[in-house]
């Protein structure tokens, strides 16, 4: 098979007035026939020139091996917008990368050559931006995601780089934070409805996006063929937008006007595209704003405000319709008519702007710290979640239109105080262990006690026992609260000789065993301590404190009187002033 290399040819299928100026290559022959790749209508010949070297390089490159180009990073990212992002994403993606295109990427990276840019020269960028500018975490992944997206295009589709120089990047560390969607309490919404009830077109959007969580685009862009009062079914297959100014050429927005141009146009994702049940209280407000919309069109006769659906093409081949607002006094319209639900009165559509001056109103008059429409899907979506027994996430998340399960997952999941309340019941009932909380000073008294009766240097010796019974500490908890225990109280014997049991025992603050507690000063610092006689011996107990102010105990028994363990006990407490200079006296 023979292999000619194509040659670029220029030419000027005008005139001198008007010039259409024209490149043309030979392409490989299919079925031993000559093929050639055109296009004409460009106005200069440098501009026809380098379109068909582009052409000409990207055909002949096809199953090549790579070679790099000379392209500008700035010029390469308006290809990719153009040919790449606008033909597959959504426009409000394309206009989210355009921004990040130009405000972040072009100014700093814009300069360099497509083939020389490098890893570090754009981990040395997201780093610029962290450090300087602030920007929260989900902007700047925002960023670092176009990145990856163009350079993964201009690698392994375009082959212009040999690989994804934005793949290796990292984002720098943030400190963890706490997220948390905003929503609404029942009260809230209450009052806000309250609020906007004598003005249908707040008033119906918000209640819509409360009882179905749909998006402000989907609710705005709903037609009343959408929905099926008699079923109770909202099909959402579209949604309303405006343009930016860049997409719409010639035009500029007057100084605090918007454009005001709006369409109907392709929704968010595939799983957006969906149809919801709705209640009784939905049905019954929507019939009633129904027949509402339907009086007031007779009522204004020839000057209600109807709309329109004017079709346009847009560059990736998919189609927008432009919504047009005309009444019937200004003449028929060429166009089919749509009955959009969210209209005035008078039938004039302003899209989404009334929610603005809701949104106002809630934090300036109502006193909400935040109010925007999103806030109703986020707390319809809360309360779903708060029901995953009757529901399944599943479900949830194709009510929503959420592109994955796991998108709600991180969303709602676990992710408000509500969420977090709910798993401590759910687990409260499921998980909960059968273990009785005690009385903290009555389990010690009980533990102590009991440990004493053991011990052959107390109880043990002299032969008092405890009561078997009372090994079981509920038996002896419950035997002490129907017998008068109390928080200041102590476990009394009766007689001393004898064992403790119920018989024996009382709850008093009587205690005999107690001979008073002695306090003495250095005038600095004081030592307590008390004497006791535990029916068998004397003994002293010191009330001290460690190093960290903690109260400790220093004592001692088996003392044959009183004022042998209260002189052993000051003994004590003088060694403890020893490094005293000044005297030890006696306070109590």
């Amino acid at each position: 098979m023979d292999f000619i290399m194509a040659r670029l040819i220029i030419n000027n299928r005008g005139d001198k007035k008007n010039p259409s100026w024209q490149y043309r290559f030979e392409l490989a022959k299919v079925d031993g026939k000559r093929k050639y790749a055109s296009k004409a209508g460009f106005k200069t010949k440098e501009d026809a020139e380098k379109a068909g070297n582009i052409a000409l390089a990207e055909y002949l490159r096809a199953g090549k091996h790579f070679e790099p180009s000379e392209m500008s990073v700035a010029d390469y990212l308006d290809y990719w917008i153009n040919n790449y992002c606008i033909v597959n994403l959504a426009d409000n993606t394309v206009s989210g990368y355009k921004n990040i295109v130009k405000n972040q990427l072009k100014p700093r990276i814009g300069h360099y050559m497509l083939k020389s840019i490098d890893v570090m020269t754009l981990q040395n960028m997201i780093n610029d931006i962290y450090l300087k500018k602030g920007y929260t975490k989900s902007y700047l992944e925002n960023i670092l995601k176009v990145c990856n997206g163009a350079f993964e295009y201009a690698a392994y589709t375009a082959k212009l780089i040999p690989y994804n120089i934005a793949d290796p990047v990292k984002l720098p560390k943030f400190e963890p934070k706490e997220e948390k969607i905003s929503i609404l309490s029942k009260e809230q919404i209450e009052a806000v409805l309250d609020r906007f009830h004598g003005s249908p077109y707040q008033y119906y959007p918000l209640l819509i996006g409360y009882y179905t969580g749909m998006r402000i685009g989907e609710v705005f862009g709903l037609t009343w063929d959408n929905i099926d009062l008699e079923n109770g079914i909202i099909h959402i297959k579209q949604q309303c937008k405006t343009k930016d100014k860049d997409s719409l050429p010639g035009r500029k927005p007057q100084k605090g006007k918007a454009l005001n141009r709006w369409y109907l146009g392709s929704l968010k994702n595939n799983p957006s595209y969906r149809s919801i049940r709705i209640g009784a209280e939905l049905v019954n407000a929507l019939t009633a704003y129904k027949e509402l919309q339907e009086r007031s069109e007779a009522e204004y006769g020839e000057f209600y405000t109807k709309q329109y659906l004017k079709e346009e093409k847009l560059a990736n081949g998919r189609t927008e319709y432009r919504i047009i607002s005309q009444t019937d006094e200004s003449g028929p319209c060429p166009y089919p008519r749509v009955k959009l639900v969210c209209v005035k009165e008078s039938g004039e559509f302003r899209g989404t702007a009334p929610i603005r001056y809701v949104s106002k109103v809630a934090r300036t008059e109502m006193g909400f710290e935040e109010f925007h429409f999103h806030m109703l899907r986020h707390t319809h979506a809360t309360v779903l979640v708060s029901n995953t027994k009757e529901l399944q996430i599943k479900d949830i998340s194709e009510r929503l239109g959420h592109s994955s399960i796991k998108t709600t997952m991180d969303i709602y999941v676990s992710n408000t105080d509500e969420m977090r309340m709910k798993s401590m019941e759910v687990f409260e009932k499921v998980g909960k262990l059968n273990v009785k909380h005690r009385n903290e000073r009555l389990y010690e008294i009980w533990k102590s006690t009991k440990n004493n009766c053991n011990s052959s240097t107390f109880y043990k010796e002299r032969g008092i026992k405890f009561y078997e019974p009372w090994l079981d500490y509920e038996v002896f908890e419950q035997w002490a609260m129907e017998n008068g225990y109390e928080d200041d109280l102590s476990l009394i014997r009766v007689d001393k000789s004898l064992d403790f049991c119920p018989s024996n025992c009382i709850w008093s603050t009587d205690n005999k065993n107690v001979k008073g507690t002695h306090i003495w000063s250095d005038g600095i610092h004081t030592k307590s301590y008390s004497v006791r006689h535990n029916g068998y011996s004397w003994g002293y107990s010191i009330t001290d404190y460690d190093e960290y102010g903690k109260r400790k105990y220093i004592g001692k028994t088996s003392f044959p009187s009183e004022a042998q363990a209260q002189l052993a006990a000051e003994a004590v407490i003088a060694k403890m002033f020893s490094d005293s200079e000044v005297p030890l006296r006696r306070v109590k």
